[in-house]
């Protein structure tokens, strides 16, 4: 190839256009010709933006005073402590003391305020969950049973496992069989770990109860296969020795106590009462 017709090849070369330029020019165009669009575009990005910060620090604030509003509605339970009810109730007090009824009249009070004053917060939730159990010590399940059942629509996981514990234990004391073993199915096969061990237990003791037998032994026997090293295997082979021995049969399961924990308030708040452990053996 000759020296001029390599100047030639070079010169043609430089004089084809450059592409990161064309797609500039392309862009300062579109720019031009479409300039209020893009602002707006802009304009309505930042607003956004700074909408979405502001609800953020909302509903902050509405955390905080319905932490605040729980944390006071605590306070009214006899004890001072929401666990202390739970803790009477695993020893299997079923019963509130005559001089705590009318405290725990009041707290249920104060917690109902705060689930209607604060609706939509997990504080709600859980105060539908301990006005639950403190009407459950009282005797009042079909009241109870209505708490719980309205905190199953949390959008908290362990609120809502405990809120269809509650509903469960509180229809075995009401003798609507059906309907707690359909609740105790749902949250055994909706569950994992010491939840689930529970709510089996739970759901072999509410077919005991209701003078289903045959079902109740099935299911003792298989959670003895599936948990092995549980805790509530002691209680487990108590039901069978007891069915075994002639016992069983409508109403003979003790009736199973509300939920044994109460969720702890999101982080920077009063505490809810309570670590949140999985709840435990109830009954």
């Amino acid at each position: 190839m000759s020296d001029k017709q390599t100047r030639k090849d070079r010169q043609r070369e430089l004089l084809q256009p450059d592409d990161f330029l064309v797609m500039g020019e392309r862009l300062v165009h579109g720019f031009v010709v479409h300039w209020r669009a893009v602002v707006a575009v802009v304009v309505v990005a930042v607003a956004v933006t700074g909408a979405f910060s502001l609800w953020e620090r909302h509903l902050d604030g509405v955390e905080e005073e319905a932490a605040a509003a729980l944390y006071k509605a605590e306070s009214q339970l006899p004890s001072q402590d929401p666990m202390e009810i739970f803790q009477r109730l695993q020893r299997g007090e079923t019963a509130a003391p005559a001089d705590d009824s009318t405290k725990l009249r009041e707290a249920v009070a104060a917690l109902e305020a705060v689930a209607t004053s604060h609706g939509g917060t997990v504080q709600a939730d859980i105060a539908r969950i301990e006005a639950g159990a403190a009407l459950f010590e009282l005797g009042e399940y079909a009241k109870a049973a209505e708490h719980f059942a309205a905190a199953r629509g949390t959008d908290s996981e362990l609120v809502r496992h405990l809120a269809t514990q509650g509903e469960g234990q509180s229809l075995v004391a009401l003798e609507q069989w059906d309907r707690a073993i359909q609740a105790f199915r749902a949250l055994r096969d909706g569950t994992t770990g010491p939840v689930k061990e529970q709510a089996w237990l739970d759901l072999a003791r509410a077919h005991e109860s209701a003078g289903k037998r045959d079902e109740a032994r099935a299911l003792y026997e298989e959670f003895e296969k599936t948990f092995p090293d549980s805790k509530l295997l002691a209680t487990i082979k108590g039901r069978l020795a007891s069915l075994a021995a002639g016992g069983g049969g409508e109403g003979s399961a003790p009736v199973p106590a509300p939920p044994a924990t109460i969720p702890p308030a999101p982080d920077g708040a009063p505490p809810a009462g309570g670590d949140a452990s999985p709840p435990g053996e109830s009954g």
